[in-house]
């Protein structure tokens, strides 16, 4: 080591240094990497130079020696301490030193000298500088070069001064003894302020001499210390780099001798040694190296040749570093190699590297780290390359006679890789040798690119650095983030391409032993088994046959072929997905943890591509089951049209979902925004689902929509919330319209209602089509069910409604035909059309030309405000007649619990052709129980009203009004079943006068047909004895038996009935 160091002056350099620690009794090592205060200085000319050594030959202590050479006669070189400032001469008692010069050194006179900065009176506060006290030991002693030499300055040699007071006595023409400069000088120390101790060769000796100095010794007031001049000690099995205090001709053998460079300790340790690295910043460079021997020469970052080699991150205090959140060496790499900049290349067998925080190569990136050895290891470490690089795996000798790897293990733990970094594993890397070898496990990979975090690149396509096939790896324990939200054929977590050993690759456990942010597999056929799809892409002239755990469903669904699996695992996917294949699209985990949110880039709503997930093709088969599908839109009015679209005679089997917030942001009144859509009849086109066991929310215009002519769905055991009370928008739950049909059962449906009543929302609307509905629950919907100019059955639904609930000026539990005035929905459709409704003025595509509502079992409860209907029907509006029965029924607690109105004025042709009201329970309604303004009369019969005096105003129960039969009545409000709706005891019924004696026969009402026969028999002609039987006749034509009233002839007075077919009215 040459060590040179300018300065002005010897003074300023030392006096600089007094912050070093100061000399103490017993011995110090000095050395490079411990200089202890020392330190070299070039004090004149410019070819001086200084360094430690071994040797030469025996040295009197330790093993080197301080070297100092002189280039030519100018030259001045020095090694110093700035120590011993205010010691006076008086008081040293031990000066002693040894000295060696080369035989081949042009100087035979002169050795080191010894110099003090010198004060001729320490006592006399004059701190001015006096120039230096020189012992040199060629004036008594000779100078032998080629033997070590011992010098007592204290005894031997002479000093000279080249202050003017000492110089006057002690000349260098005329030295003295130290007992000459102490009898001359008293007083005299080494200078308080400038003072140091050092040895220096030249200053007018000749050039080339070559001398060294060691064992130097000083004794105050009998204290010796004694300096021992030493070179590194080379480090071999533990070598230490420290970017911050360390230095390359250190001897690396512990932290305070540290080299400054990871690879200049790399070039010293030896196999199976371990480099520590200390915390710093570590900008690294190896030139001039050959990969195995022969390709070269090249420039990389780091060159590890060894093997057997552990790089391991350390603490300041020398503990190894596990955690690479709290990684202290920070490593960029400067390769320049003309096969892919490899920062770090890996040629030996079984490396470690651990605990480093390795970051970009600064003239490109490419390969981050390149492993052509086996065995290697990379744990506890942060990979962080921004813009991505690569831990790349490369058998290099791969023996092709014998086909067997060389690289055939390796082990990636416990490691963040991040900033799109990935492990690619090429060229026959793990083809030999046994799968539990090669683990990837524990990491953290972090990726917002298509590029995947782990990828196996086998041969067969095209590419020609992937010459041989690869094998497969444990991958396990790992957590993979990817927040890449495109659709790439090559975008994944973990992929595997080309020509490999697929028998090594254990999908089922990739898939269940990750953690991933989001995931997706296409699988073959149904699930289970975990049977990855194989798909092909091409990329010029390369074609890649590919498996792959993708990191999105639309990349995932584009590679399905007819009856696959598209699985997915818990996470968020930002993407349109557009379905035309049929498969099984599952969320593993389920609606609550599997998220497909509207990205930013939808189109907007009058687009017909404005639906977060598209099912479409004729044939086409879904199952999409396990999401929630999310909005909102990007923007305001008319960004997002549909959450789900079933379109082109697609069939989807919706269900187990989330469907929520398909609306504009912020909630407009825009009429866009409709969860699910099946068919449209506005785009000419139809399909068919069933829908089931969704939860469906926050949609801005309807729940659930089927329309057109050809489309039908079953729409199950949903959850279908509205807004509630709004100003903002007439919404709708459910809608079946334009020629569509539909099965709506065990739903349940709420909270729909526009307050300022221009418009009514409906938890169901039903027009222009044929449905039927069973089961659902209906509550504060403002109109529950509204079924317009079709026909269906609705039964066994429970309708509850109020005005606290909706906010509405009006409450309707069920209204049949097209809407009066004060009374339109406001179904979905395509904007711009001059009236909501003009989509239903035409009924053509309805499978009747009349309206045949039937409303049976269902239970309707409303508030009691005046303005609250519970069945309202409402001929004359629309093209359809009205074929109406209501039966079994339980309407309470409305201003009018049915209201039938014909229109008058201003009308259609069509009518009610029959309206049957019959076995309903129609109690606690304020205004009436039944209002029939129609031309034709209501049959009524055998309800209970709430009395069993009959309706008022003939009785006490609820009001008729208009041509209403309600006789007879039932007398007892009792329903004998649990089910839903009302099941009288039709025997309980009331009629008006009581016909007697059972040979009377009774005068009755012909009604289409039947005849009900009711009388009260007594048996006077037998003496009252107990009735047993009763029967009755119709015109002679035989004996037919009656039933008793209660069930059981037991008395002597007996009510009595009969049900029969008559042919004439009589």
């Amino acid at each position: 080591m040459k060590l040179k160091f300018l300065a002005l002056s010897l003074v300023v350099a030392l006096a600089l240094s007094t912050v070093l620690p100061a000399g103490a009794a017993g011995s110090i090592t000095v050395k490079p990497s411990a200089m202890n205060g020392w330190g070299f200085l070039l004090e004149s000319g410019a070819n001086g130079a200084g360094d430690f050594v071994s040797g030469p030959g025996a040295v009197p202590l330790g093993t080197g020696s301080v070297h100092l050479t002189l280039g030519s006669s100018s030259d001045g070189m020095l090694i110093g301490v700035a120590e011993y400032g205010g010691t006076r001469l008086g008081d040293i008692t031990t000066l002693s030193y040894s000295t060696y010069q080369s035989v081949t050194s042009t100087s035979t006179v002169q050795a080191i000298s010894l110099q003090f900065n010198i004060d001729d009176d320490v006592t006399d506060g004059d701190i001015a500088w006096k120039g230096r006290l020189v012992f040199e030991p060629y004036y008594s002693e000779t100078v032998t070069n080629g033997i070590w030499q011992t010098w007592d300055a204290l005894t031997q040699g002479r000093w000279w001064a080249t202050g003017a007071t000492m110089n006057a006595v002690c000349s260098i023409a005329t030295p003295c003894t130290w007992s000459d400069v102490l009898s001359n000088f008293p007083d005299a120390g080494i200078h308080s302020v400038f003072g140091a101790v050092q040895f220096k060769a030249g200053s007018g000796w000749p050039a080339g001499f070559d001398g060294n100095v060691d064992a130097f010794t000083i004794g105050v007031s009998g204290d010796d210390t004694t300096y021992d001049f030493e070179p590194e000690t080379p480090c071999t099995t533990v070598c230490y780099a420290d970017a911050v205090n360390g230095n390359d001709s250190f001897g690396g053998d512990s932290p305070a001798s540290a080299k400054k460079t990871i690879q200049a300790a790399l070039d010293a340790v030896s196999p199976n040694g371990t480099v520590r690295v200390l915390p710093g910043n570590y900008d690294e460079t190896a030139t001039n190296r050959w990969v195995l021997g022969t390709n070269g020469p090249h420039q990389f970052g780091l060159f590890i040749d060894k093997n057997g080699v552990t790089i391991q991150g350390v603490t300041a205090g020398d503990v190894p570093i596990t955690d690479y959140n709290a990684l202290g060496a920070n490593v960029t790499t400067n390769a320049t190699n003309n096969f892919g900049a490899s920062g770090i290349f890996v040629q030996g067998d079984d490396v470690t590297i651990a605990g480093l925080h390795i970051g970009p190569n600064i003239p490109g990136d490419n390969k981050t780290i390149e492993i052509i050895g086996d065995g290697f290891t990379l744990k506890d470490s942060h990979v962080d390359v921004p813009g991505g690089g690569s831990v790349y795996f490369n058998d290099w000798q791969f023996d092709t006679i014998n086909d067997v790897s060389h690289l055939q293990s390796y082990v990636i733990d416990h490691n963040l890789i991040d900033q799109n970094t990935s492990i690619d594993i090429t060229s026959g890397a793990g083809y030999s040798g046994p799968v539990s070898g090669r683990r990837i496990t524990n990491n953290e990979f972090i990726n917002a690119e298509f590029w995947p975090s782990i990828s196996f690149n086998g041969s067969g396509t095209g590419v020609p650095w992937f010459v041989q096939s690869v094998g497969g790896a444990v991958i396990e324990d790992n957590t993979f983030t990817n927040t890449f939200n495109g659709n790439d054929v090559r975008a994944g977590h973990i992929r595997v391409r080309g020509d490999v050993e697929v028998s090594q690759f254990d999908w089922t456990a990739y898939w269940n032993d990750n953690t991933f942010n989001k995931a997706v597999v296409t699988l073959v056929g149904a699930y289970p088994p975990f049977d990855v799809r194989e798909y092909n892409y091409t990329s010029g002239t390369y074609s890649f046959d590919v498996r792959r755990i993708g990191v999105s469903i639309q990349g995932s669904v584009d590679v399905a072929t007819a009856g696959d699996t598209v699985l997915v695992k818990a996470g968020t996917y930002e993407e349109q997905v557009a379905v035309d294949t049929s498969l099984t699209l599952l969320g593993e985990s389920g609606a609550a943890s599997t998220f497909i949110l509207a990205p930013s880039t939808i189109p907007i709503a009058s687009d017909p591509e404005s639906n977060i997930v598209k099912i479409t093709g004729a044939g086409v088969s879904v199952d999409f089951s396990g999401f929630t599908v999310a909005g909102p839109g990007p923007g305001g009015c008319g960004t997002i049209n549909a959450g789900i679209f079933v379109r082109d005679d697609a069939y989807a089997n919706i269900h187990d979902n989330k469907i929520v917030d398909v609306r504009d942001d912020p909630f407009s009144g825009c009429q866009n925004g409709v969860a699910i859509q099946i068919g449209r009849a506005s785009l000419s086109t139809s399909g068919t689902a069933d829908i089931s066991d969704n939860e469906i929310s926050g949609y801005q215009k309807n729940g659930v929509t089927v329309s057109n002519v050809g489309s039908s769905a079953t729409v199950t055991n949903n959850v279908i919330t509205g807004a509630g009370p709004t100003t903002i928008i007439a919404q709708n739950g459910v809608q079946v319209s334009g020629g569509a049909t539909a099965e709506i059962n065990g739903n349940t449906i709420s909270n729909h209602s526009y307050s300022p009543g221009s418009y009514t929302s409906t938890g169901m609307l039903i027009f222009a089509a044929d449905a039927d509905t069973y089961g659902n629950t209906l509550s504060e919907n403002q109109t529950g069910i509204y079924h317009i100019e079709g026909s269906g059955v609705h039964e066994a639904n429970v309708l509850n409604v109020s005005t606290a609930g909706t906010g509405s000026p009006y409450l309707y539990g069920f209204v049949i035909d097209a809407p009066p005035p004060g009374l339109k929905p406001a179904p979905f459709e395509d904007a711009g059309l001059p009236e909501p409704l003009a989509a239903i003025n035409s009924v053509s595509t309805l499978s009747s030309a009349v309206q045949d509502v039937d409303v049976l079992n269902n239970e309707l409860t409303g508030d009691g405000s005046s303005a609250s209907y519970g069945i309202g029907a409402y001929g004359g509006y629309g093209a359809l007649d009205i074929d109406l029965t209501v039966k079994n029924n339980k309407v309470f607690n409305f201003g009018t619990g049915l209201d039938i109105y014909q229109c008058t004025s201003g009308c259609t042709t069509s009518v009610f052709t029959n309206v049957v009201v019959n076995l309903n329970s129609i109690t606690g309604n304020t205004d009436y129980g039944l209002l029939n303004t129609d031309a034709i009369p209501v049959n009524a019969e055998l309800n209970w009203w709430n009395s069993p005096d009959g309706p008022a105003p003939t009785g006490s129960g609820d009001e008729v009004g208009g041509d209403v039969d309600f006789t007879p009545w039932l007398c007892n409000g009792t329903d004998t079943s649990a089910d839903t709706g009302f099941q009288p005891n039709v025997l309980t019924d009331c009629y008006g006068p009581v016909v007697t004696n059972v040979y009377t026969i009774p005068t009755v009402v012909y009604l289409n047909g039947w005849i009900w026969v009711k009388a009260t028999a007594d048996d006077v002609a037998t003496g009252n004895a107990n009735i047993v039987s009763a029967d009755y006749n119709v015109n002679n034509s035989g004996w037919v038996p009656m039933w008793a009233w209660d069930g059981t002839f037991n008395e002597p007075n007996e009510k009595v009935k009969a049900l029969f077919k008559a042919t004439t009215p009589g």
